[in-house]
């Protein structure tokens, strides 16, 4: 679990965090949410090989950013 409000996570963020809004939910709300909502659901990789300025986004769309040193889990 991450806290989105801790000291280090709102340095990181530059103060943009407080212009988000934050929801917590498990793995099997998330997806259900997206499915009902109709959400666009996209991952980060720097080994993809499309660059993010040439995918088309509509909304609502939910991009999936994973840590600095190990990125997203095979499983997000």
């Amino acid at each position: 679990d991450i806290d989105a409000f801790d000291p280090g996570c709102v340095r990181a963020s530059m103060g943009a965090i407080f212009q988000q809004k934050i929801v917590k939910a498990s793995w099997s709300e998330f997806l259900s949410w997206k499915n009902d909502s109709g959400a666009q659901l996209i991952g980060t990789s720097p080994y993809s090989d499309t660059d993010y300025r040439a995918i088309q986004y509509h909304r609502p769309t939910v991009i999936l950013m994973g840590g600095e040193r190990k990125g997203l889990s095979s499983e997000h």
